[in-house]
């Protein structure tokens, strides 16, 4: 939940991964689906799918298994508005750095990583993993989404009301797929 947005009926954390290979080493794919109802501020509710794909190479023997991601990780979204629109968002990269789009047929929201916070001097402090994102029109800054601690959605001021449930959508899309 955040400001007057929720999300319910969700599903997150089902993983599964296939590999082929020759005795203990092997490659395949993990794939991190979820879904989710978002409602958004004014009650309408969003049907969201998602699914995460990360090229890995896996080895297993009798002490266990582990897997090393050997590209980028793919992720795609559906989504269906409360008037049965379709919108679609795709992300790519690697766990350092994401970058992506979403687009609703209509004005297309660039999505680009963040990676620094200030040191005790205020100066940009640079971190090899994601710390949030920024949602783009053009040139202008429309959303930021913060994943440290909680997390924390940031919306520019005057936005058109139309926009907003499309940028929490997106947020929310953004802080699951945080958790994975």
């Amino acid at each position: 939940t955040f400001g007057d947005s929720a999300t319910k009926r969700t599903r997150v954390g089902e993983t599964w991964s296939w590999t082929a290979g020759f005795s203990d080493v092997g490659g395949g794919v993990r794939t991190q689906p979820y879904r989710f109802v978002f409602v958004d501020e004014s009650g309408g509710e969003w049907q969201v799918e998602c699914r995460a794909r990360t090229p890995i190479l896996r080895h297993s023997d009798d002490r266990g298994s582990w897997e090393v991601p050997l590209g980028e990780t793919r992720l795609g979204c559906v989504m269906r508005d409360a008037e049965q629109r379709i919108h679609q968002l795709a992300l790519r990269g690697t766990g350092f750095d994401f970058n992506g789009e979403y687009d609703s047929g209509a004005d297309a929201i660039e999505i680009r990583s963040l990676h620094t916070i200030p040191d005790r001097d205020g100066r940009p402090r640079r971190f090899p993993g994601v710390l949030g994102y920024e949602l783009r029109q053009g040139d202008r800054v429309v959303s930021s989404v913060d994943l440290l601690g909680k997390g924390r959605v940031y919306l520019a001021r005057e936005i058109p009301a139309e926009l907003g449930g499309r940028l929490g959508a997106i947020a929310t899309v953004l802080m699951f797929f945080g958790e994975g």
